[in-house]
């Protein structure tokens, strides 16, 4: 039975050899071996070093903040129209 292989779309893997193979998501082209992200492979997780994992780590945190704050935003217009449907029916609800 073959392990698992766990690849990310944050990284991809050009065709140079070692650690500089991988590059985040929002470069285009490895200027070393002119790789084009479209033509490469995902990165495979468990070949990224401790620098890319930290920024899936703060990617992580940002998409979670951005959430936390777009949950808080669509709570407090839920209350507001509420509320303003309260004014409208004199609160005889």
């Amino acid at each position: 039975m073959a392990d698992t292989i766990y690849t990310t779309r944050l990284f991809w893997d050009c065709n140079c050899e070692g650690a500089d193979s991988h590059h985040p998501y929002h470069e285009i082209e490895c200027l070393d071996c002119c790789g084009h992200r479209n033509d490469c492979p995902d990165a495979r997780l468990n070949e990224l070093s401790d620098q890319h994992i930290m920024y899936i780590n703060t990617i992580a945190e940002q998409v979670f903040d951005l959430k936390t704050r777009l949950h808080d935003m669509i709570k407090a217009d839920e209350k507001a129209i509420y509320e303003e449907l309260i004014r409208e029916w004199g609160g005889g609800l």
